[in-house]
């Protein structure tokens, strides 16, 4: 009795280690030098409606553009203990860290799969979302997908236990996850489609002597109720955080009518295989060969080789099924970014962890050794991808992850403006031009200027102007005018996409005016 609680106890400890390790791993890939990056369109973007939210106290949701309030909720609390509460104190590092936090949190999450019953699943499925190079370089950047990633494996996990044994709490739990959901991303609906697809598999499958129809009526029997109150849940939550808790009444209407008037924005039609390809697909790029087809090959072994019966077997056939669902609506979809694969990659993540373990089980003497090195090799080559993608090639367009990345030229440019700023207080006293479209994120970098205004085409004024940014979209004529008048440096925006500084030609020849 001694030696098998001595044993007991040291498996405890051996997995309270193995899950503090990969914890660690998981923050130390999502935290360190957060703030190095340059600061994307997306981000720019969302961090002035957070502004807005601070200065007004209302989230005022924009059911043609923009998604849902939730992750400005999130951060605004965040940003406050940081002291940043205005547009001109945010920093990147502030912005992020609640993405940084959902990447964690998704991670710690992932550990619930010890609830299947053997914890050794729960810290595989763990390991493989910490390593991700997708969902470490999206958990690095202030967007809605690590959000709704972490919502929706919160989410997922309820469902799970909701499925085996319809309880109260289990049945909140799901409204509440469903709910945040829904206040982070209008696709909230393709996930409810996908999970109801798999678990209409899911009760099929554990009960395959039932008629469809008999199993139908105990099943309605058993969770109608149950849902009935996960759906009061999730309408409560949805008029709360679009009505900014009863400020904007209009809100609760402008997210229904998201799914009739949102306007997506031209330029990332992609094809239908195009998803498979950033995951699976190898691509050798930058000296790195880049895929993540590892995952899918041992979410695959768990999904055919589990044994039959086992909750383990059904658990990972339901993520399969449900990921799969996942991934061909958004691959049906012309719309796609690379983040918005982040939820379905989830579910083979914790099928792969599960596929793992099946994998030592499955092998006999020493043959556990060389499928431990293979799960190893996956774990370290995800891990040195993510290196990778979230290090040196951050803002590469080399970097399969890095989409429509900012350049590192407009850091430099925007340090160079504010000491241009502060050395000629003429660029101060009159609004600084932007003149085209899609210019995000230079308000970012121009929060310095007291007064900043954005134009289609030049200003009528603009040969008096001292300073002006002039993006490519704008009119070819417009330069060629401004050059009369202002001394004109090219710049990089984002990937091909430049942006012209244009300063008046007395302030650049004032001394310390060309000092670049």
């Amino acid at each position: 009795m001694g030696r098998l609680r001595t044993h007991s106890t040291a498996s405890r400890l051996a997995l309270a280690l193995g899950a503090i390790a990969i914890l660690c791993v998981a923050a130390w890939l999502r935290f360190a030098d957060l703030g190095d990056r340059p600061l994307h369109f997306d981000e720019g973007t969302n961090a002035r409606i957070l502004s807005t939210l601070l200065e007004e106290g209302v989230y005022t949701f924009n059911p043609k553009h923009f998604h849902g309030p939730f992750l400005s909720l999130v951060s605004a609390p965040i940003t406050h203990c940081l002291g940043e509460n205005t547009w001109q104190t945010f920093s990147k590092i502030g912005l992020r860290a609640t993405a940084a936090l959902c990447g964690l949190l998704a991670v710690a999450a992932g550990l619930g799969l010890c609830r299947i019953g053997r914890h050794t699943d729960g810290l595989a499925a763990a390991a493989f979302l910490a390593t991700s190079p997708l969902l470490v370089y999206y958990s690095r950047m202030w967007i809605h997908e690590p959000l709704f990633a972490v919502c929706g494996l919160v989410t997922l996990i309820a469902l799970k236990a909701f499925l085996q044994h319809p309880r109260v709490l289990y049945a909140v739990e799901l409204g509440v996850g469903v709910g945040l959901m829904a206040a982070t991303r209008e696709t909230f609906v393709f996930s409810l489609f996908a999970w109801g697809v798999a678990s209409i598999i899911w009760l099929l499958q554990a009960h395959p002597s039932d008629s469809p129809l008999e199993l139908l009526r105990r099943s309605w029997r058993a969770y109608s109720r149950l849902l009935l109150l996960s759906f009061v849940i999730v309408a409560g939550i949805i008029v709360a955080s679009y009505s900014s808790f009863g400020k904007n009444p209009a809100g609760v209407s402008d997210f229904f009518r998201a799914y009739l008037v949102y306007d997506t924005v031209p330029g990332h039609e992609k094809p239908a295989l195009y998803y498979l390809e950033l995951l699976l697909w190898p691509k050798h790029r930058a000296g790195l060969w880049w895929t993540e087809i590892g995952v899918l090959l041992l979410a695959l072994y768990g999904y055919f080789l589990c044994p039959r019966g086992e909750t383990r077997s059904a658990v990972c056939r339901f993520l399969m099924h449900s990921g799969a669902i996942h991934l061909a609506i958004y691959s049906l979809l012309a719309y796609k970014t690379p983040w918005l694969a982040s939820l379905a990659w989830v579910h083979f993540c914790l099928a792969a962890g599960i596929g793992a373990v099946q994998l030592i089980r499955t092998a006999r003497g020493w043959w556990r050794i060389p499928a431990a090195a293979i799960i190893a090799a996956i774990l370290i080559w995800q891990g040195m991808q993510s290196d990778h993608a979230t290090g040196r090639l951050a803002s590469d367009a080399r970097n399969p992850y890095a989409y429509v990345p900012t350049s590192r030229d407009v850091e430099r440019m925007g340090t160079w403006l504010e000491a241009l700023r502060q050395q000629h207080p003429p660029l101060d006293q009159q609004a600084v031009a932007v003149v085209g479209s899609f210019y995000w994120p230079l308000p970012w970098y121009l929060r310095g200027f007291s007064k900043v205004s954005y134009w289609e085409t030049l200003p009528e004024d603009a040969a008096h102007r001292p300073l002006l940014l002039v993006l490519s979209t704008a009119k070819e004529a417009d330069l060629a005018c401004l050059k009369e008048t202002h001394e004109c440096f090219p710049r990089g925006l984002r990937h091909e996409v430049l942006v012209t500084v244009a300063i008046r030609k007395d302030i650049w020849g004032h001394p310390g005016g060309n000092s670049r």
